[in-house]
């Protein structure tokens, strides 16, 4: 029995790292070749932040299906297993729609600069790493278009959070204060 069930679980395997490949082949205009190359490389990328390589492959699909290359959707996805692995997110999925979120708002910050200070805040007060995400990804736009640096929205979500403890609440309210302060006739001169 236990033959017949390794079995199954290798079968499963092949399945789950072919399903990768195929959506990696679909967002992407690598070779096969490539991309399988990329297959074996994502073994040790893996072991560097202390994942699988296949959630590295899933990952890096993601990452292509916006429009990243190979070698940036690579370094997206191991990035994003790291914020996994340093916040308190209980999957690759909101790690990578978190880290999304961030990078696309805030473009001029390097993705490692957002992790960094992601975790530096989560560890030193009183929000966790993923509460911060969360209130950055509600709130980082609206942030950004009422110019707003990233080192102060992550300081406006903390120091909200320190009162209301509520990093959803926090996210939402900033986003709110951030788009009616660019609709009043001041901010728009």
């Amino acid at each position: 029995m236990d033959f017949i069930r390794y079995f199954k679980e290798g079968v499963s395997q092949v399945k789950e790292f072919d399903t990768a490949l195929t959506e990696m082949r679909k967002v992407s205009n690598e070779s096969v070749q490539g991309l399988r190359d990329f297959q074996k490389e994502s073994f040790s990328i893996a072991d560097s932040v202390g994942t699988t390589g296949l959630q590295i492959q899933q990952s890096t699909a993601d990452f292509m299906r916006l429009g990243q290359s190979l070698e940036e959707a690579k370094k997206s996805a191991k990035n994003a297993n790291l914020l996994m692995n340093i916040s308190e997110f209980k999957s690759i999925d909101d790690a990578t729609t978190s880290l999304i979120a961030m990078s696309s708002a805030f473009q001029d910050v390097s993705q490692e600069h957002i992790l960094d200070s992601l975790n530096k805040v989560g560890n030193d007060f009183s929000i966790s790493t993923e509460g911060l995400s969360e209130a950055l990804q509600r709130s980082a736009a609206s942030l950004v278009t009422s110019n707003n640096t990233f080192e102060e929205a992550v300081a406006l979500m903390t120091a909200g959070n320190q009162i209301v403890q509520s990093p959803e609440k926090v996210g939402t309210a900033w986003n709110t204060i951030a788009l009616r302060l660019t609709g009043t006739k001041q901010a728009k001169t």
